[in-house]
């Protein structure tokens, strides 16, 4: 992996470290729309806090919105744990599935063409968050075009293509 996927990826990572330990009912996804499809894998902690995907990527085509919130469902469901933190040799095992899913070798070339909403359950609030310029170094998190929703909400998927759509 290069010098410049590390850094993207690093950088889009910790900004889904928890200060705090998170609870036992929190839990976390990154969602990626890239060439028409929704991308969503869970994140959990490591021993040292810092939020890393885990498990399998859920997909579905960004035109079918019950899908998406399934898949987005999926992905909120896997088991709580924490992980151990991967030694820098392990790296790129976390990454593989989800450029696997996307069709890319780099993380790199994954960011360049998609966009990415950062996903956060507490309890049964769901929270959306956008980013812009994501192809740059992880860009940044628009917090202020949230969106807020339940995960049993039956329109969960388009509350998810909404979150993609304040994305810039």
């Amino acid at each position: 992996m290069s010098g410049a996927s590390k850094s993207v990826l690093s950088r889009f990572l910790s900004r889904w470290a928890w200060s705090e330990k998170p609870s036992k009912t929190a839990r976390s996804a990154s969602a990626y729309l890239r060439s028409g499809k929704v991308l969503i894998q869970a994140n959990l902690p490591t021993t040292t806090g810092l939020m890393i995907a885990s498990g399998p990527v859920h997909a579905a085509p960004h035109d079918n919105p019950d899908a998406v919130g399934e898949a987005l469902r999926a992905a909120l469901s896997l088991p709580y744990d924490t992980l151990p933190h991967p030694q820098q040799d392990k790296w790129p095992s976390v990454q593989t599935p989800m450029l696997a899913a996307a069709g890319v070798r780099s993380w790199k070339t994954l960011a360049k063409g998609s966009k990415a909403v950062g996903v956060t359950l507490s309890g049964a609030d769901l929270q959306l968050t956008p980013t812009t310029h994501y192809d740059q170094a992880g860009g940044t998190a628009l917090e202020e075009d949230t969106v807020r929703c339940e995960l049993a909400h039956p329109k969960l998927g388009a509350a998810l293509l909404e979150a993609f759509a304040r994305c810039q």
